[in-house]
């Protein structure tokens, strides 16, 4: 029968909403596990854009550190600029004893530097232990290539970038440091060495491409961060 002109429609019943608690065991499940993946998700990108944010920080507070070797030439902005230590820091030595090409290349530039007598040592950081000595193979190459042992001092517990950057101040009394390594790893080099309270320079050393330098800049992008929280907690 039809309402009446004055009557009132009648409405139509509100649709319930679904509550978890009335979906079926299978589908509480899979609700669980999609909500628990979007968080995880979530949380892996902030993670990520957190260490991106640091490495970037890193980055850009050491960028007025960076020096090129012409840098210290006749007319060079750094003409006439010393320091009172050339720090070199150590890398893998093969088992004969002979260093790596990414620490030759370290310790050929670090010469370079101290024979155009812009630092009156070199400092020589890195692992010994019984079994393994950077800083051996490191002396024995400056040795030869015209360093004299009287310029020469061995830090041989730099087992990190950190403990080489902090002992060059804290053990050794430096104030000003000439840094050398590869390009990737003189960013965190510097920056610890800012912090704690060095006059830095870095000089990189890359003379080569290097074999599987993926897997180092994916240890670095991870070690930047890693060494800004050691700095500020330590």
């Amino acid at each position: 029968m039809a309402d009446s002109p004055g009557g009132t429609m009648e409405q139509p019943a509100a649709k319930k909403k679904l509550l978890f608690s009335e979906l079926s065991a299978p589908a509480k499940i899979l609700l669980t596990l999609a909500v628990l993946v979007l968080q995880g998700l979530l949380y892996l990108y902030l993670f990520f854009a957190a260490l991106f944010a640091l490495n970037l920080y890193v980055k850009a507070d050491v960028r007025e550190n960076l020096c090129k070797t012409s840098d210290f030439g006749e007319g060079g902005n750094m003409a006439g600029t010393t320091y009172d230590a050339i720090l070199i820091l150590g890398c893998r030595v093969h088992p004969s004893g002979q260093p790596s090409d990414m620490l030759k290349d370290r310790l050929d530039r670090g010469i370079e530097l101290y024979q155009a007598g812009l630092a009156p040592v070199v400092l020589l950081s890195g692992d010994r232990s019984p079994d393994y000595d950077e800083v051996g193979a490191m002396e024995y190459y400056c040795l030869t290539h015209g360093v004299p042992s009287r310029d020469m001092v061995l830090d041989t517990k730099g087992y990190s970038t950190f403990e080489s950057m902090t002992r060059a101040r804290e053990v050794f009394g430096y104030r000003s440091v000439l840094v050398v390594t590869q390009q990737y790893h003189l960013y965190r080099a510097l920056y610890i060495g800012k912090a704690q309270g060095l006059e830095v320079c870095g000089v990189a050393s890359d003379q080569h491409t290097y074999a599987l330098q993926w897997k180092r800049d994916l240890r670095e992008f991870f070690a930047r961060p890693k060494d800004v929280f050691q700095c500020l907690f330590r």
